[in-house]
């Protein structure tokens, strides 16, 4: 396995779950991405602003993650077509709304709290990403469409 990095990996997600049980216990609302998009979008200018700083913030700590540390991130080059992976986003966007949440709101904050719903869509998430990786690698009519 190459850069395997287990500090940063359990920093990380011990970041994650206090982030997660502090809006839980603020808020008294599960966190999802897919959930804060949604609220940027419908919610009326008043209440706009509490999503659009989760994903302001979400962005901009990337940005100064990798600004501050380069050397920690990793530069991800694509193996992929720009009309594939907006094609992949908007299939994201789409089964998040269909599935009542994302990876982050079910995998997450569903799971913590042992959800049997949220275990359900976990396992169905994935699953599809385990299926999705083996079609693009190894299943030629898909890596076609896929590789750019």
């Amino acid at each position: 396995m190459e850069n395997f990095t287990p500090l940063a990996a359990l920093s990380g997600g011990m970041l994650i779950g206090l982030a997660t049980t502090f809006f839980l216990l603020s808020t008294g609302k599960v966190l999802g991405v897919s959930g804060m998009v949604e609220g940027m979008l419908t919610s009326s200018f008043k209440k706009f602003y509490k999503p659009a700083t989760f994903i302001i913030s979400l962005v901009l700590g990337a940005f100064l993650v990798a600004t501050a540390m380069p050397d920690v991130v990793q530069t991800i080059k694509p193996n992929a077509s720009l009309l594939a992976i907006g094609l992949a986003g908007l299939l994201m966007g789409f089964g998040a709304r269909i599935g009542s949440g994302c990876t982050s709101g079910h995998g997450i904050s569903g799971m913590a709290r042992m959800s049997p719903r949220s275990i359900f869509a976990t396992v169905i998430f994935f699953s599809t990403a385990a299926l999705t990786v083996y079609a693009v690698r190894y299943v030629p009519a898909v890596t076609a469409l896929v590789t750019p």
